[in-house]
C-alpha cells in the first residue's frame, strides 16, 4: 500500500514537474515557465551557453546583443525552447520598462498602432512590414488594462507577437517571435507565462 502511494506520489511529481517550473524573474515577480523552455537571465548566462554548446544556439549572435550591457541595464529576460526549433527564430522574451500601460489609453488606438508600426519598421528595416492586429483589452491575459499586437518579425517567414500589461516593476513587454508552424504553441506558452505572474 506504501509502495503503490509511493508511486502515485512520484508520477504526479513527474507529472507536474514535465508541465512547468516556477523561477523568480529578474524582475522580482515569480512566473511558471514551461519545462521545456530555457531561461536565460543574466545569472545564467554562461551556464546556459555552456548547456547549449554544440546546438544551434547563436553565441556569437547571443555574445552581440549582450556586449556592453550592465546587469543593470539588462531588464530582459529571453526563454528559449529545448525542442527542435530554431531558437534564433523561436523564442519568448519579458521586459520591465519605466511607465505606465495608462499613457498609452491617452492616445487614438489608430495613432498608437501606427506609430509602433512605424517603430518596428525602421527596428528591423522592414519599410513593407505588416501590422495584422492592434488592440486593447486582449481578453486571453488576466490584465485587464493591455495592449496586443501582431507583425512580421525580423527574420523572413517570422512573426512577432507582443503584450503590453503592468506590474509593480512597471510597463511590461512579453513578447515572441516565432516561425508559422510553431506560433499556436509558442503563443499558448507565453500566455500561460503572463497568467503565472505572482507579485
Amino acid at each position: 500500500m506504501i509502495k503503490k502511494l509511493y508511486l502515485i506520489l512520484i508520477s504526479f511529481f513527474i507529472i507536474e514537474s514535465a508541465y512547468s517550473k516556477e523561477i523568480r524573474s529578474r524582475f522580482g515577480f515569480f512566473i511558471d515557465v514551461p519545462s521545456d523552455y530555457t531561461a536565460l537571465q543574466d545569472q545564467n548566462i554562461d551556464d546556459l551557453l555552456k548547456d547549449f554548446d554544440g546546438s544551434e544556439l547563436n553565441k556569437e549572435y547571443t555574445n552581440d546583443v549582450l556586449a556592453g550591457m550592465t546587469k543593470t541595464e539588462m531588464n530582459i529576460e529571453y526563454y528559449f525552447p529545448n525542442k527542435a526549433m530554431d531558437p534564433a527564430i523561436n523564442n519568448m522574451y519579458m521586459m520591465v520598462m519605466n511607465g505606465n500601460i495608462k499613457e498609452y489609453f491617452a492616445y487614438d488606438l489608430k495613432e498608437i498602432c501606427s506609430e509602433m508600426k512605424s517603430i518596428f519598421s525602421k527596428m528591423y528595416n522592414k519599410p513593407n512590414l505588416k501590422q495584422y492586429n492592434c488592440k486593447t483589452k486582449a481578453k486571453e491575459i488576466n490584465r485587464n488594462l493591455n495592449l496586443y499586437m501582431e507583425h512580421d518579425g525580423p527574420f523572413k517567414n517570422q512573426f512577432f507577437y507582443i503584450y503590453y500589461f503592468q506590474t509593480k516593476g512597471g510597463l511590461t513587454a512579453a513578447a515572441l517571435g516565432c516561425e508559422r508552424k510553431n506560433c499556436n504553441k509558442i503563443k499558448r506558452d507565453l500566455i500561460s507565462i503572463i497568467n503565472s505572474i505572482s507579485e
